[in-house]
């Protein structure tokens, strides 16, 4: 029951009661994500909401969709019990429902008790018994054939229903009656600060008997629940009440989408007090239509036009009445309650300060700050402001609260005059004892409603709407819509459009044009769409003229709005056309009709499309001139820079326009668009951390609105300006960070965006590619590759990847190689290809040692070592160094990486050669004869000599790699990982031995020329000449023999340095040789005695360090020398 809900409610405490929840398919569903619910007289969270998202508004569309068919056939009658049913319930629990709604939305209990239940049950039983008396117009005909014509009035379908917070049951009854009683199924959002009378109201349609699905319900922000609701395409029909900026969007996309749209969008409506007025019977209602329910209905009196004659009379009485209410506690006998909203709150008393800054007197009224429990809560009194100016803002815009603003007036033609100089035109009050004068004013004012000495009196048959912008009556003729092929069409292609499918959308809208129709508005839609249609496929021509079409039809209906649009549509063609002069001539047309009408929202358009085409010219002259993704400002050259700088400016000049604009029709979203827009207008003016500031902006109101593609695009630009300032640590984490929120929240609207960019982008790419533009070619693969990661499509995202990086390359943008690199390593990991992952990190490591950029390669290097913890068993580790894969790049590079796994960290070392740890790893002899025996002179050796030949081809196997590793180095001192072939050498460092190298200091000379004979093998390649005499093999036989007797005789495993002596002296010869053939053609020898022997080192670790030490001395002497030389 209906009351038992109620009660638990009320019986409840701040916060206990368990969350509310979506009403679907007559079900209450709980949703993933709740928001809090807050009490506007005390500040603090009383219950927890849903935040619905997009798989809840599909379901109950789906739930409406399906209850249709069968709703929308049952008779009148039938429909009309149910409701008058639903109306007998709701009374029957008036005054609980008032309680809730007091502490739901901050009015008073009285006034709720008064005014809003009372209203939602009149609602219900009007349109209830409408329907059983509703008629339609027939005609009959005789010529050419006799007929009779009737009009068949149709369910629409699905009803998508807003409401707002001011007067949550009241509005919503409003919205869901007709939509109901005319056969239509509905799912509706209340708002997300007043949605708890809206759940108990779902509760009593179930008690009702309402079929399942008919009624459906779904909680939460705009941005997450409403736009779904908005942009569904089975909901034919919305109503929307709200603010101005949402309700603008709201009507753009139903034209858009050729959906039915109902929208009451705020007001700023005049009083007009002639001097015949009879004050002391008016006053109190002149008084309440200016402050009742805090001032938050739309339909409240804002600015009252006084007489001169009696305008300081009138305001001394009505701040002497205004003075008389009282503010506090809803629950208590007062005359108002608290604002809805901290937000809003605070707009209200920004607006009271403003008018004192813009040269007004305040009479009276402002904060009030109360005790107790009430410290927290959101409390303004009645405040009365004079000597504002017409053009001021608080006489020009909506504020929603307690305020009026009182000013004089001389004459008729004078008041009503300035009384229509607003965008605003939903009602008005002319108050008077002449009736020529209330009929005359009525007359000539431009808004919906106007009351003659009353206020807020209403009768449901009449037409509800503005007038200045544009007739939105509400009632049962909005939920009735003939059926019109043409139409249907239109919307099919709609849809087609929505899915970035322009291909199949481009032949629906043709249809529809040979389908025709006696619409000029709906021909105007099809018009407009198939000219976007072919923009999306980059077809300007046709573009240009389908939205040369759309001008003509605009000027057919006189539509100023519609022929401005036109014009900017037809710039923006003429701009994508690089005809820059057309574009602006097109859209100066745009803005000078939309100064004609001063007409906000259009002037924000006009110079935003303004904005765009000088941005656009100035970019092409860039490019033409230098490279715009240069690693440093430096680097990029000064283009023709004032050409580019004149452009850029006064594309600054228009987007700050348009931002003025938008900000004064709080258009947030627009708003933060345009700080984009700066943003990139500073970035090419190479003001980055101006950039910055900007596109930080854009992504605080994107955040804050929930616009996820906005902040796709703001860290985008955020890393490009962070990279260029040298700050790569932050512009990888904005490359990043996004992109992991994208995936993991996975929206629709940003799937829906990637899918539409990546369309764009390929026909943009081909497109540069024809034009042999390098730079937007590697911008296009880069977005194209990022919006295929954000559809996880991460083998095409690696493609265009590589082709980015291949591109990056050819400019020497560094910039552009540091984004692919770390595109690529994210790109391999989530392929699962980690030691592809681990090469890009390499590279990217190795890009910010050559940039000389610390912070950038501390970034590359930590990645690096996040990567190897979490993956080590997908990793190949070989000899202590990480093996990459580098197959994918097309210039592979090579890295060699040391990793150190400690007990509790990994510790990795980047190194030119892999040298000093891979001696290491060569120490150990085997203690089996199992080596592969390959030097020819060791053949006619017996098996007696094991221990000979076992020392002598491990001394072989060492000294290869040695020579190995030194013609590397001097090969522009690059080492080829695939050519040190180092698995023998390692593995014979892991096999475990007793035995170690051991040797004496006879026969220097036989042992030098051993080494030498060794290194020659491999030298052969680069020519080398070395001394003759090492292929006696009667030397190398005798030296075999000493050294199988010095091990026979048991010498143990020590070294002398006589050893080492001779191994630096091996390499200080070659070196010799090898300086020589650098400098010329000559060959030359550097003969060298042994040095005597010196106490013997403790392990042959010890004697191959120093060995290479000694070699690299030389290496460096031989360097410089060729420098000097140079």
């Amino acid at each position: 029951m209906l009351k038992d809900v109620i009660d638990r409610l009320l019986r409840s405490p701040n916060n206990e009661h368990e969350p509310i929840t979506n009403f679907i398919n007559n079900e209450f569903v709980k949703a993933n994500d709740l928001i809090p619910s807050v009490n506007p007289a005390t500040g603090h969270t009383w219950i927890q909401i849903p935040n619905s998202g997009k798989e809840d508004v599909d379901r109950a569309v789906a739930a409406a969709n399906q209850a249709f068919q069968a709703w929308s056939v049952t008779s009148a009658q039938y429909r009309s019990n149910l409701l008058l049913k639903l109306a007998d319930i709701i009374e029957q629990n008036s005054d609980g429902l008032a309680v809730l709604e007091s502490r739901d939305q901050g009015k008073p209990v009285k006034l709720a008790r008064m005014i809003d239940i009372p209203r939602c049950v009149h609602n219900f039983r009007f349109f209830a018994t409408a329907i059983l008396h509703h008629i339609s117009p027939s005609t009959i005909m005789d010529q050419p054939v006799r007929a009779v014509n009737y009009v068949r009035n149709d369910p629409v379908g699905v009803a998508g229903l807003i409401s707002p917070w001011n007067l949550p049951l009241y509005l919503l009854s409003f919205k869901l009656a007709p939509a109901l009683a005319t056969g239509n199924t509905v799912v509706c959002k209340p708002s997300e600060m007043t949605s708890v009378t809206a759940w108990v109201l779902m509760h009593a349609f179930k008690e009702a008997g309402f079929p399942a699905g008919v009624v459906n319900m779904v909680i939460g922000t705009g941005p997450s629940t409403g736009q779904h609701l908005v942009e569904h395409p089975d909901v034919p029909l919305v109503s929307f009440t709200g603010s101005t900026a949402v309700g603008k969007r709201i009507g753009e996309i139903g034209a858009r989408l050729n959906k039915k749209i109902s929208l009451e969008m705020g007001g700023k409506n005049a009083a007009i007090i002639y001097p015949s007025c009879d004050l002391g019977k008016h006053l109190q209602t002149i008084a309440r239509s200016c402050f009742i329910n805090q001032g938050e209905i739309c339909l409240c009196s804002s600015r009252i036009f006084v007489h001169s004659s009696i305008y300081e009379d009138f305001v001394e009485k009505l701040v002497q009445e205004a003075k008389k209410y009282t503010v506090g506690n809803p629950t208590e006998d007062v005359t108002l309650g608290a604002m809805n909203s901290e937000v809003h709150f605070n707009k209200v008393k920004s607006y009271i300060t403003l008018a004192e800054e813009e040269g007004g007197t305040v009479h009276c009224g402002g904060v009030l700050h109360m005790n107790g429990e009430l410290k927290g809560g959101f409390f303004i009194a009645p405040t009365v402001v004079t000597d504002l100016p017409d053009s001021s803002r608080c006489m020009q815009e909506e504020i929603f609260g307690p305020v009026v603003c009182v000013t004089r007036f001389e004459s008729l033609e004078e008041v009503t005059a300035r009384a229509n100089d607003t965008t605003y035109g939903l009602s008005a009050t002319v108050w008077s004892e002449n009736n020529e004068e209330l009929i005359n004013t009525a007359h000539r004012l431009r808004v919906g409603t106007v009351w003659c000495n009353t206020w807020l009196t209403r009768d449901l048959n009449m037409p509800f709407g503005e007038a200045a912008l544009g007739p939105y009556s509400r009632g049962m003729r909005d939920a009735d819509e003939a059926s019109i092929a043409c139409l249907e069409l239109a919307k099919e292609g709609e849809r087609f459009c929505r899915e970035g499918n322009f291909s199949e959308a481009i032949p629906r809208f043709l249809d529809a044009i040979r389908l025709g129709t006696n619409n000029l508005s709906t021909l105007s839609a099809i018009y407009c769409q198939l000219g976007n249609a072919y923009y999306s496929t980059n077809d300007m021509d046709n573009a240009y003229v389908y939205h040369s079409y759309d001008a003509i039809v605009a000027r057919l209906m006189h539509d100023k709005l519609g022929e401005a649009k036109a014009y900017g549509n037809m710039g923006n063609v003429m701009k994508m056309k690089d005809k820059f002069a057309d574009a602006l001539e097109l859209t100066r047309k745009q803005l000078a009709i939309a100064n004609e009408l001063d007409d906000k929202q259009c002037l924000a358009r006009a110079y935003y499309n303004l904005g765009t085409i000088y941005h656009a010219r100035a970019k092409l002259a860039v490019k033409k001139s230098r490279n715009e993704y240069a690693s440093r400002a430096g680097d990029a050259g000064d283009g023709n820079a004032n050409a580019d700088n004149d452009d850029l400016r006064a594309a600054l000049e228009c987007y700050m326009s348009s931002s003025k604009y938008s900000q004064s029709l709080e258009d947030h979203i627009n708003v933060g668009r345009l700080f984009g827009c700066v943003g990139n207008v500073l970035y090419l003016l190479r003001d980055y951390r101006g950039a910055i500031e900007c596109h930080e902006k854009r992504l605080m109101i994107a955040s804050q609105f929930g616009d996820h593609i906005a902040k796709y695009r703001a860290y985008v630009n955020l890393g490009n300006a962070h990279v260029l300032l040298s700050e790569v640590d932050k512009g990888i984490e904005c490359y990043t960070k996004h992109y992991h929120y994208c995936t993991q929240k996975q929206t629709s609207a940003t799937l829906s965006y990637a899918k539409r960019l990546s369309a764009s982008e390929k026909s943009a790419l081909n497109l540069a590619i024809e034009k042999g533009d390098k730079v937007r070619e590697a911008q296009c693969c880069f977005y194209i590759a990022c919006s295929s990661s954000l559809l996880r499509h991460y083998s095409s995202a690696g493609t265009y990847h590589l082709r980015h990086l291949s591109l990056a390359r050819s400019m020497s943008d560094s910039a552009g190689q540091a984004r692919a690199y770390n595109s690529l390593a994210t790109v391999y990991s989530n392929l699962g290809e980690y030691s592809k992952a681990a090469y890009f990190l390499a590279c990217n490591r190795a890009l910010a040692a050559e940039m000389r950029d610390d912070t950038m390669m501390n970034n590359a290097e930590d990645s690096l070592k996040k990567l190897i913890q979490e993956n080590r068993r997908d990793l190949s580790i070989e000899g202590g160094y990480l093996q990459f894969d580098s197959s994918d790049d097309p210039e592979p590079q090579t890295h060699y990486c040391r990793v150190v796994e400690e007990r509790d960290s990994t510790r990795i070392e980047f190194t030119d050669q892999p040298n000093a740890s891979i001696a290491l790893n060569i120490v150990p002899c085997p203690s089996t004869p199992s080596v592969n025996f390959r030097n020819p002179l060791m053949k006619s050796v017996g098996v007696e000599a094991t221990e000979s030949r076992r020392f002598h081809n491990q001394q072989e196997d060492f000294l290869d790699f040695l020579s190995r590793m030194q013609s590397a180095r001097l090969d522009e001192q690059r080492c080829d990982v695939s050519a040190l072939k180092l698995n023998p050498v390692v593995s014979m460092g892991r096999r475990q031995t007793d035995s170690l190298i051991t040797t004496t200091t006879e026969e220097p000379d036989a042992l030098i020329d051993l080494l030498l004979n060794a290194q020659s093998r491999r030298m052969d390649e680069q020519r080398a000449a070395l001394l003759p005499g090492l292929n006696d093999q009667e030397q190398a036989q005798e030296l075999l023999e000493k050294l199988e007797s010095a091990s026979s005789e048991g010498r143990g495993s020590r070294i002398d340095d006589a050893l080492i002596d001779l191994l630096m002296r091996a390499q200080s010869q070659r070196m010799n040789e090898q300086r020589s053939e650098l400098a010329s053609d000559r060959n030359s020898s550097v003969e060298s005695d042994p040095a005597a022997a010196t106490t013997p080192e403790d392990d042959v670790s010890a004697l191959v360090m120093r060995m290479q030490a000694g070699r690299f001395e030389e290496q460096r002497a031989h360097l410089n020398t060729q420098n000097e030389n140079a």
